[in-house]
């Protein structure tokens, strides 16, 4: 290393300087810098283990070392640096057991030997007049009980033995950790009761998290203690009653009770609006009683946690509006009734629902509810559709199978419902009298009333897309008087389109019967440009051939045309040249074909569509498809309509994928 010639040097920083070397090849490239103060290489890519000769640098006051591959022993020899002040070995993959000597160094004031998982040791009996006031062995494998000598550090503000093997119970000399700041003992094997640390006035933090701990919280333990920030006492054995004082803490952020016997009743305190707290967990106990008004007066309370105990009673969860920072709040599995406010509109989509919530059977004067993207298994409950104030309801990707009975005296007043994308089977439901908006899609319903329209009679959007329908096409499509969208793609119809969905004074504006077993021959009688003075859909998704495009607030001058994978047949009208406002069609995988044989008709908007518009038509030839049409140069013979089966299409309908 370049820095051996450099005798003279009293501190040397290369943290992040990718050096790369071998323990014994760094250590004794240092050691002749005898006037060392600091040495401090973190994050260097040192390996191998600390060579003793780096304890030849006797005037070393300050060692970092932490995140390198140092691994091995921490030398015997540390121990004999009389004027160190600060030892970090963090993440170096130690291992070994640490030399005991090293705690007794009266100069140390910084000891962090944490995340060394294979490193092993005890705590010593600490000697007097010590100066250690950062003491860190979290997450290593240091064992045994907390000696009575640890009172000897009187300067101790952080003392962090998290996530190690230490067992056995408390001192009662802790409680003389006077300079205390931040206690962690949580992740051992400590038995017996908790510290009491109630002269420790300048503790902040204190997690005694997963232990064996056991006996009571007295008021005592924490009294006086005005700048406690954090307290976790989660997953131990204590039991009793929880002071209220606790709640009172003037500087308490958070409070973690959870997973303990706790029993009794909790009381209200007092100046709760006052309070600091935004966390209280006290969920997994035996806590009985009403639930204290106090919390929610709680002006900064984020995250509310009071399930799996034995609360009863009422809870006014209208309280919530005093919470404008709440973002969690668990009440499960206790003996509460709950009164949730009245509301008019409740979105609750995406929020991880299994079930329809209880409280929804009070919502009396609900207008919309939104229960889409869950994970909302079974039946839809009848009550749902007897709220008479309702008029939007989506229950949309879930999981739901079925509509619980009887449906015959169903009065609903719903304007728009969506329950696309579940597992309903079964008939079509057509209680909705007043619905204008209806989508069935993406379901297993292979039913559909001849009445249907008489029930449901104002529809404007009805998709029955993806499901298991089958058969003709019922004419019952053509007597809803509104009708502007149909979308009965990806079912099995088969058999003619009917001619009435076709006709010149039809109100649709929008039809799609793509991915069916149709047969027809379709000629062109009625084209029209389909301006509709500027009407617009508010979302549809157009899928061409693969292509999803959503379109948000499109006009529905924008036309699509979509016939695709049917088994229809005949010539290729010469009217859809006149479809100025056409921008796709689909017409392939059907049996068009011509008389020479037929030619796609040419014009300014045929030219502009791609060859997978007309393939897998194998009567039909000319641009764009690459299949020439002989030497007839292009010269097609006048159609007429056949003397078969005929079927007149209004060529100004749409045809989307919702």
């Amino acid at each position: 290393m370049f820095v051996q010639n450099l005798t003279q040097v009293t501190e040397l920083f290369l943290d992040g300087v990718k050096i790369t070397a071998e323990g014994k090849e760094w250590c004794q490239a240092l050691s002749p810098l005898r006037k060392l103060r600091v040495l401090s290489m973190s994050y260097c890519n040192l390996t191998g283990s600390i060579d003793s000769s780096i304890s030849m640098l006797v005037a070393l006051e300050n060692i970092r070392l932490n995140l390198n591959n140092i691994s091995g022993l921490v030398p015997e020899s540390f121990s004999d640096l009389s004027n160190l002040k600060v030892l970090e070995l963090r993440d170096c993959r130690l291992s070994g057991h640490f030399p005991n000597g090293i705690f007794q160094i009266q100069a140390l004031n910084v000891l962090d030997v944490s995340n060394n998982h294979d490193l092993h040791g005890y705590l010593p009996n600490f000697l007097q007049n010590l100066s250690l006031h950062t003491l860190k062995l979290s997450n290593t494998n240091f064992s045994g009980q907390i000696p009575t000598a640890i009172s000897n550090l009187k300067h101790l503000s952080t003392l962090n033995l998290s996530d190690c093997q230490f067992n056995g119970t408390f001192p009662i000399s802790m409680s003389k950790l006077t300079q205390i700041v931040e206690l962690d003992l949580s992740f051992n094997g400590f038995i017996g009761p908790i510290p009491s640390l109630n002269i420790s006035k300048n503790l902040r933090y204190f997690s005694i998290l997963h232990n064996n701990l056991s006996g009571s919280i007295q008021s005592s333990h924490f009294e006086g203690l005005l700048h406690l920030i954090n307290i976790n006492l989660g997953d131990n054995s204590l039991y009793g009653k929880v002071p209220s004082s606790l709640f009172t803490l003037p500087s308490l952020h958070e409070l973690t009770l959870s997973s303990n016997g706790f029993h009794s009743p909790l009381d209200e305190f007092p100046n709760a609006s006052s309070s600091q707290l935004h966390l209280v967990d006290l969920s997994h106990n035996k806590l009985e009683g009403h639930v204290p008004l106090s919390f929610f007066r709680l002006k900064g309370l984020r995250f509310l946690q009071l399930s799996e105990n034995e609360f009863n009673g009422t809870i006014h969860l209208v309280a919530i509006h005093n919470l404008p920072s709440l973002h969690t709040l668990g009440l499960s599995n206790n003996n509460l009734y709950s009164t949730f406010p009245i509301m008019k509109y409740l979105l609750l989509a995406s929020c991880k629902l299994e079930e329809f919530p209880s409280f929804l059977r009070n919502q009396s004067q609900l207008h919309a509810l939104d229960l889409s993207n869950n994970q909302i298994h079974g039946t839809i409950p009848n009550w749902i559709w007897r709220f008479e104030s309702l008029v939007y309801l989506n229950l949309s990707n879930n999981f739901l199978t079925s509509l619980e009975g009887p449906l015959e005296n169903l009065n609903s007043n719903l304007y728009i419902l969506d329950l696309h994308s579940n597992h309903l089977h079964g008939s079509v439901p057509t209680f909705t009298k007043y619905a204008v908006h209806v989508d069935y899609s993406s379901n297993r319903f292979s039913y559909v009333p001849s009445n249907m329209n008489k029930h449901i009679p104002f529809l404007y959007f009805f998709s029955l897309s993806n499901n298991s329908l089958q058969g003709e096409i019922d004419d019952l499509f053509c007597n809803f008087s509104s009708l502007r969208l149909l979308d009965l793609s990806y079912n099995s119809f088969s058999g003619s389109i009917p001619k009435c969905l076709t006709r010149k004074n039809s109100t649709l504006r929008v039809l799609n019967l793509a991915k069916n077993k149709l047969t027809d021959h379709i000629f062109a009688y009625y084209v029209t440009a389909n301006e509709l003075g500027g009407r617009y859909f508010d979302s549809v998704t157009i899928v061409n051939k693969g292509s999803y495009w959503n379109l948000i607030k499109i006009p529905s001058v924008f036309t699509s045309l979509d016939f695709s994978s049917n088994r229809l047949e005949g010539p290729i009208p010469e009217e859809l040249v006149n479809l100025r406002a056409l921008h796709v069609l689909n017409m392939s995988h059907n049996a068009f074909f011509g008389h020479i044989p037929g030619k796609i008709p040419t014009g300014t908007q045929m030219q502009t569509f791609d060859a997978y518009s007309f393939e897998g038509n194998d009567g039909l030839c000319g641009f764009p498809l690459t299949k020439n049409c002989g030497d007839n140069n292009g010269i097609q013979e006048p159609m007429s309509p056949s003397s078969g089966r005929q079927t007149s299409i209004n060529w100004s309908l749409l045809s989307v994928e919702c």
